[in-house]
């Protein structure tokens, strides 16, 4: 099935999700790094609007984990919704879901 994820490409992930910005200080976005070049990430809202960059730099092979406090680019907390992440790495990107609810 070429729509089903094998499980070796399974490795980004976004936890606790649910994420409470009231319980929780933040949530991490767990990443790989295949090769060394520029990882960029982002949080959309799902009208895809830029909510916050909270990654945006160069990372060698390996596993990282980026943190995103629910604040978004102008200080605010954000409001209870689906928000979509995207991390782009070199030849690849790869998006998941975070659900923040208070």
């Amino acid at each position: 099935n070429r729509y089903a994820p094998d499980a070796r490409e399974v490795s980004t992930y976004a936890y606790p999700n649910p994420f409470s910005p009231t319980v929780h200080e933040v949530i991490r976005i767990k990443f790989e790094v295949e090769q060394q070049g520029n990882v960029r990430i982002r949080i959309f809202d799902f009208g895809m609007n830029l909510v916050r960059e909270v990654e945006n730099g160069s990372f060698g092979p390996g596993t990282y984990e980026a943190v995103w406090d629910g604040i978004d680019g102008k200080g605010r907390k954000v409001a209870n919704a689906p928000y979509l992440y995207i991390i782009e790495t070199k030849g690849r990107e790869i998006n998941g879901k975070i659900l923040v609810a208070d």
